[in-house]
């Protein structure tokens, strides 16, 4: 069994124990153990963080990645990337594709102006807030 297999099988059991967690524990302790991934994950991937800084820059993108990112996580540990950084690399050219793909949308097929998105947004974030979640 090659170390990236062997990496890959310890992943998904990672990822198959927080589920169980979940079902049985709640969130609380599903976010912990989530966030322990990540920590361990980029300990034992150190040239991803430099991955993660150089798609970003690429892509014209903040390089941080939140610890509940689900999609991330998803990608890194898909078994058609054969390393990291493939994964990395798709995360954020799929995250910039996505990106432009919205920005045509809203720009160009419903003929919305910045202003108009920037009201509807801070009146999302207002109604989220009003209903406390």
């Amino acid at each position: 069994m090659s170390a990236q297999v062997a990496a890959e099988g310890k992943w998904l059991a990672v990822f198959r124990s927080a589920a169980k967690v979940l079902r049985k524990e709640g969130a609380g302790e599903f976010w912990r153990k989530t966030r322990r991934f990540f920590v361990r994950f980029f300990v034992e991937h150190r040239q991803l963080r430099a991955d993660i800084q150089q798609y970003a820059d690429e892509t014209g993108v903040v390089s941080d990645i939140h610890p509940g990112d689900r999609i991330f996580q998803f990608v890194v540990e898909h078994p058609n990337f054969k390393t990291p950084d493939l994964a990395v690399a798709y995360y954020f050219q799929d995250g910039a594709r996505s990106a432009k793909k919205l920005e045509h949308l809203l720009f160009t097929e419903l003929g919305m102006s910045a202003h108009q998105i920037s009201l509807s947004l801070s009146l999302l974030r207002d109604t989220v807030v009003l209903q406390g979640t």
